[in-house]
């Protein structure tokens, strides 16, 4: 004890409490020396309590050694146990098998011998043999007394509580308070690695309170880790997809993947629906919904692939057993208390949940669909390129996450779609009547060049080009109602080949075959009225026309959309093959001119088509 500018000094040899309160407590040391002194208890105070700390972590490692020594130490106690006893054993063997023959000369013998053996550590043990000294059972029970007197000591110091796990609860607090929550978790399993190398400590009362305490603050972390996924209805893209990752990684590691997966995918619902929103309802009906499509799709393939990342699917399973095995070897601390069990990670739920989840979002998002394209407001047409528009984004993200979501597409979507293939059917067919019931077979005169220019071009881009039917340079040779006719058909069989899918396959092969089958019959019959003789080189070059040019077209269109031949065209197409057609008169054709024919024709002429007595080849077709 000393005195340094009248402050009171600690001496640790021969420190004395009383001594040096009554030091500090002289009238000649003033408030401020008192605080001097009150700082340096409390700085030797925190000292001491660090190298307690490092004491106790060093004694924890050797408490584990110690009994790692002891274990060996007792095996190798019981094998020089069973030596000693086979040793025994063959001295007394040796005593009743004596050369000489009296056993009772060797009962009464006080010949002692000394005997060496050695361990199986290779030190030798020097054992006295005699009928009254010490036996080798007594040897080996005093040496397994004391062997199992150490276990037990190094096991009552073992199990007593460290310093840091008393602390434990304040150091998670400041984890918590400094969001270091990776610390967090490293003291969390270093808590449940402690209770599983000594299970005795889950059951002690003595130590309920301190184990509660510890819960709480987990439970707190476990609630501060969960808040990074919350979202706020405003503003749900608060975070980064890292920092929902880390806090995915931190609740697996903890024993929530169940909490994990639900938060996750509440907040990419969150994303997903705050974009949606940002879409307004304005424009054409198909650009709408092609930029809701492009938000919905693309959002979804984000968060399958996030999900996949954060939750570890994309490793080829490596990373499966590491986060199985980090949550099997240590439960949550909750099952210590015995009120909750820490989940074990599962691949095979995670993805059971994703898949429900775009499940529910897709539902979702075709209902919003169902109500804004199948209307009577929006054209067939336009129906059928929103639905096409949906299946093409449907492929892709099977393309790029692995879900095929067409076939639930074709559940929610079978019944709009349904109802647009019979109504593009009834209007073909109501087309058909009206204008088959107004047909006087009589070719096209548009009076002018520059309006029969206007019409080939629109036939032209439809796919139709009719200049080979052109005469007197204003007149086509069909009639009006077997062009409006082709044109109206096919394009309403690419509407309705979009509409194609294995739930409405067959009702679209019947929308297309009954319209054409419809002005078929309606060919046959005028070709059969008498009162339309004068007409019929007409009636033959539609038929023609429908024969050679759209039925084949439209057969080769199906085959490259649908991938096989309709058969029902094919019947088509057999079914009026037999139809003959004799023209009374001469019909009226085109025919590219050959050398001779210019040499024959006269310069000065430029008249009508020429005449011809011949059937048309196309109509043997038919």
């Amino acid at each position: 004890m000393a005195h340094l500018g009248g402050i009171v000094e600690m001496n640790p040899d021969n420190f004395n409490p009383d001594t040096f309160l009554r030091e500090l407590s002289r009238p000649n040391i003033g408030p401020e020396n008192l605080q001097i002194a009150r700082k340096k208890v409390q700085k030797l105070c925190d000292e001491t309590n660090a190298e307690l700390k490092k004491n106790v972590y060093k004694n924890y490692a050797s408490f584990i050694e110690a009994a790692k020594e002891i274990a060996f130490l007792k095996s190798e106690m019981s094998k020089l146990a069973k030596l000693l006893a086979e040793e025994q054993n063959l001295l007394c063997s040796l005593q009743e098998l004596s050369i000489c023959g009296d056993k009772q000369h060797s009962g009464t013998g006080t010949t002692e011998r000394q005997d060496s053996m050695k361990t199986s550590d290779g030190r030798r043990l020097s054992m006295k043999s005699e009928s009254d000294g010490p036996s080798f059972d007594k040897l080996g029970t005093s040496i397994f007394v004391e062997t199992e007197l150490l276990e037990e000591e190094c096991e009552q110091d073992s199990e007593m509580v460290p310093l840091w796990l008393t602390e434990l609860s304040e150091d998670l607090d400041v984890c918590i308070a400094q969001r270091a929550f990776e610390d967090a978790v490293e003291l969390v399993h270093k808590f449940n690695d402690h209770f599983t190398l000594y299970p005795k400590l889950v059951d002690d009362p003595s130590q309920a309170e301190l184990r509660s305490r510890i819960n709480a603050k987990i439970e707190d972390l476990i609630k501060a880790v969960s808040k990074e996924l919350e979202t706020v209805p405003d503003q749900p893209v608060q975070s980064g997809p890292r920092a929902a990752r880390r806090a995915v990684n931190l609740l697996l590691r903890l024993g929530r993947s169940s909490s994990a997966t639900e938060l996750f995918l509440v907040q990419r619902g969150a994303i997903l629906r705050y974009c949606l929103m940002q879409q307004k309802k304005e424009g054409a009906t198909f650009q709408y919904i092609e930029r809701m499509s492009t938000v919905f799709f693309s959002n979804v393939q984000e968060s399958c692939k996030e999900f996949q990342r954060a939750f570890g699917l994309n490793s080829g399973g490596s990373s499966f057993a590491s986060l199985s095995g980090t949550l099997s070897s240590a439960d949550s601390l909750s099952l210590n208390n015995g009120t909750e069990k820490a989940s074990v990670f599962s691949p095979s739920m995670a993805m059971a949940c994703l898949v429900s989840w775009v499940k529910k979002k897709l539902k979702h998002f075709l209902d919003s669909f169902c109500v804004h394209v199948f209307t009577t407001q929006v054209p067939a047409s336009v129906a059928s390129d929103c639905v096409a528009l949906v299946y093409q984004h449907c492929r892709k993200l099977r393309a790029a996450v692995h879900f095929d979501l067409v076939f639930y597409c074709d559940q929610r979507l079978r019944n709009g779609i349904e109802r647009i293939i019979n109504e593009t059917r009834e209007k073909l067919l109501e087309a058909i009547r009206h204008r088959c019931g107004n047909d006087r077979w009589l070719p096209q005169n548009f009076s002018n060049k520059p309006a029969v220019t206007k019409f080939l071009e629109e036939m032209k881009e439809s796919g139709f080009p009719l200049h080979p039917y052109v005469y007197d340079e204003c007149k086509i040779s069909l009639t009006s109602n077997t062009t409006s006719f082709a044109k109206s058909y096919y394009n309403s069989l690419r509407d309705l080949v979009k509409l194609s899918t294995p739930l409405t396959h067959k009702l679209v092969i019947t929308a297309i075959v009954a319209p054409l089958e419809a002005h078929f019959q309606h060919i046959e019959k005028a070709l059969r009225d008498n009162n339309l003789r004068s007409q019929r080189n007409t009636i033959a070059l539609a038929a023609a026309y429908l024969g050679e040019t759209l039925l084949p077209k439209s057969i080769e269109y199906c085959r490259d959309k649908l991938g096989s031949t309709p058969e029902e065209l094919v019947a088509i197409r057999n079914k009026y093959a037999q139809l003959k057609i004799e023209p009374s008169e001469p019909v009226r054709t085109h025919r590219t001119p050959t050398h001779s024919d210019r040499h024959k024709r006269s310069p000065q002429r430029s008249g009508p088509l020429r005449e011809t007595k011949t059937t048309f080849s196309t109509t043997t077709y038919l």
